[in-house]
């Protein structure tokens, strides 16, 4: 009686395969959440001149153990004051922040768990691991 191990084979140069391309699958994927958060952020930044909306960017992918991470930057030098509030005057009341950038934050990383699992899952089935 022989065992035949050309599937249990190709299995294991599958998942090889997706090995070496798991990196770039994950760049591209948090890139594209970062791209969907700035989106939503701009729509929610309120407008006087353009500058702070269009003063939007994406930031440097970086990856470090199990963490993987994309910065979101705004050049614009009073983003945190239009984010968060700022006292006025004369009397010091609170101005509260439009919170553009923490409402599509909270969003996202509602949502993250789910979006991942699909694409992790369809990237599983492209290299024949599903």
């Amino acid at each position: 009686m022989g065992l035949d191990m050309k599937d249990f084979v190709k299995y294991v140069e599958n998942f090889k395969d997706m090995e070496k391309d798991f990196e770039a699958f994950l760049k591209n994927w948090i890139t594209k959440q970062g791209d969907k958060l700035i989106a939503s952020t701009k729509a929610r930044t309120p407008v006087d001149t353009g500058n702070l909306r269009n003063s939007w960017s994406l930031g440097e992918y970086q990856r470090q153990g199990t963490s993987a991470s994309i910065g979101i930057n705004n050049s614009a030098e009073y983003a945190s004051i239009i984010e968060y509030g700022t006292p006025k005057r004369p009397n010091w009341k609170w101005a509260g922040g439009a919170h553009m950038m923490t409402i599509s934050m909270n969003e996202l990383l509602r949502d993250m768990p789910e979006l991942f699992d699909k694409a992790f899952s369809e990237f599983l089935k492209s290299k024949g691991l599903n």
